[in-house]
């Protein structure tokens, strides 16, 4: 807890801008709560658009944020991380542009859920290639 509100005193400032967000945020926080299953990546995709200070002091005062927040942390600790880049795929056959960096999300979402399949170069660029869009 202390850590939390460390953070949220550092990152002060920023707030009120951020707190714009809060009404998609709870939104965001209800969608979850709706999840019948629950995974990191879920959890990563709801909260992507949010300013990281605004998730951290809101978290303090709402319970289910602070387990989203704990849940995806861990799985964090655990994802092995991308070894490609846009690079990697172009260079692949893939055409530049927009998909690809979609691509990598669902990539990394994929190593975010525990996919052990894809931890090599050779495994990530042929997992892209398969997953497209």
């Amino acid at each position: 807890p202390h850590i939390h509100l460390e953070a949220f005193v550092q990152t002060w400032h920023a707030a009120p801008v951020v707190y714009r967000q809060l009404p998609a945020l709870r939104r965001a926080i209800s969608a979850y709560r709706r999840q019948p299953r629950r995974t990191p990546s879920q959890i990563a995709a709801l909260l992507r658009p949010f300013d990281v200070a605004l998730c951290a002091s809101i978290a303090l005062i709402e319970p289910t944020l602070a387990r989203m927040l704990a849940v995806w942390h861990k799985a964090q600790q655990h994802t092995p991380p991308l070894v490609i880049s846009g690079a990697d795929l172009v260079a692949a056959g893939m055409s530049p542009g927009r998909q690809i960096g979609q691509c990598l999300v669902r990539l990394r979402d994929a190593l975010l859920d525990g996919d052990t399949t894809v931890h090599t170069h050779e495994a990530q660029v042929m997992w892209a290639l398969a997953h497209p869009s």
